[in-house]
């Protein structure tokens, strides 16, 4: 990322933290796999809460996320769909939920090597814009 762009996403106070934070995860859950064999961390792990709801929100992200990272998940074995071990008669049925209003999602292309030159450059002004 140029630091033409690093700079205009610090000066809205662009949070680098969270970018930091899954490269923190992703090497716990590589040592979760080294003690334990697999990846499957169960959601309410008492050893590391963060790294359940973290696993679990990779799952639930799949789609969304960077080549980059599903290629990092799946060099470890990453397995995104788990299949139920209990029978349906033994599941917790959960109520419903309601959900509260929706976010807007907003994607910021970095294409380095387009930069600061065609439609690529608009594209990422415009989502700047609608961040600030």
């Amino acid at each position: 990322m140029s630091d033409k762009r690093r700079k205009k996403l610090n000066s809205i106070g662009f949070a680098w933290k969270f970018l930091e934070t899954w490269g923190v995860r992703f090497q716990q859950l590589v040592k979760y796999k080294r003690i334990h064999g697999h990846c499957n961390v169960p959601r309410h792990c008492k050893a590391n809460m963060q790294l359940g709801k973290w696993v679990n929100n990779q799952r639930n992200t799949k789609e969304i996320m960077s080549e980059n990272k599903r290629n990092q998940l799946n060099s470890i074995e990453f397995v995104w769909r788990l299949t139920a071990a209990r029978p349906k008669q033994q599941r917790q049925v959960r109520p419903p939920t309601v959900e509260g209003p929706k976010k807007k999602k907003i994607k910021l292309y970095d294409n380095t090597a387009q930069e600061d030159k065609g439609a690529g450059h608009e594209a990422w002004d415009s989502h700047f814009e609608q961040l600030s």
